[in-house]
Parts: structure tokens; sequence; C-alpha cells
């Protein structure tokens, strides 16, 4: 997971704590856990059980059971939108109903400058008829390739594309910069 914070700090600076993180389908917290404490970590997740496992890890973050679709504007009095300096969604957009408006969602709680990074499974055109016997129908996970992620996800384009993986398992990371009229 230092990949992913290398990742973060290349396109938007060093976190520190005058930064504020959100993992939005953080789990059980296992990036959180390895997140710089000096920054403000937030977590979301839609599964009430992965914030309960995430809490007992005493991880230094605020942990939510919020669906990405469901992101309120305010939470408790803190304005979300607008309140991030990063954003991850690491392997979960492709889960969600409407990855399209996901997206969206999750770029308007980036600030100015802010950074949106997701990782997603790549499709592997030789091994797909195995994955649809097995899934049958039963999940909304998407398998795509780089090019329909990044049309699906809308019109502006990633600061950064990578394919990361072995021959077994590819996903691509996308690192989108959230500009001053997004």
């Amino acid at each position: 997971r230092r990949d992913v914070v290398a990742i973060l700090e290349k396109h938007g600076g060093k976190l520190s704590q005058r930064k504020r993180l959100l993992d939005a389908g953080c789990g059980h917290g296992e990036f959180l856990s390895s997140v710089n404490t000096n920054v403000e970590c937030w977590g979301f997740d839609v599964s009430s059980s992965a914030i309960e496992l995430a809490k007992e890890r005493n991880l230094n973050a605020r942990l939510e059971n919020i669906d990405i679709m469901g992101i309120p504007v305010e939470r408790d009095g803190f304005v979300l939108d607008g309140a991030f300096d990063y954003v991850t969604c690491l392997g979960t957009i492709e889960h969600t109903m409407d990855p399209s408006d996901s997206f969206r969602r999750l770029m308007r709680l980036l600030n100015a400058g802010g950074i949106l990074l997701i990782t997603a499974p790549l499709q592997f055109k030789d091994c797909m008829s195995y994955i649809e016997a097995e899934l049958n129908g039963k999940t909304n996970e998407r398998f795509c390739d780089w090019e329909e992620w990044v049309r699906m996800l809308g019109p502006q384009q990633p600061e950064e594309w990578i394919r990361v993986g072995d021959s077994d398992q590819k996903d691509i990371w996308m690192v989108y910069k959230k500009g001053d009229t997004c």
C-alpha cells in the first residue's frame, strides 16, 4: 500500500497534518492503517461489519458506515463537499451500481487541486467466460479494459493511468486531479 501513498504524493504533494484523506470503500481499514498518522484520515464503507472491524483496529481515522452512492453533503455539522485533499477508492468502484455517478460523487468531495485515486480490475478476455460462469450474474462487479474504465468515468481524463499486477490479476490505477472549475 506504500505504492498508493507514493502515487498520491506524486500528484498532490506530501501527506501532512494540514491534509485530509478519505478512503471510500475502506473495508476493515487496511489502507488507512498504513497511512502516515500525520494526515487526517476518514474511511467510509457500505458494510457496517467492515467498519466495526476497522474500529477494532484503533485506527487514527474517522470511520463511517456510508455508501458511496449516498455520501451526504454534510455529516454531523462537517461539510464534506470540497473537504478532502485526497480520496482513494481502491477496488471498490466496480461494485457500485453506477460507477460514473460514483466517480462524480467522489470528485465532489475533493477541494481544488485534490487527488482522486481509483483502482479497478481489468478485463481478461481469455478468462471472461470462466468469470461469468463463476459469478452467474449474481454481482454488479465490472471487468472492463482500461479504455472502457476511462470512458465510463466521464469526460475528465486521468492525470495518469497505470496497469499493475501479474498474469493472474491485473488492475488499472487511475489518478484524477480536481481543477478549480470541476
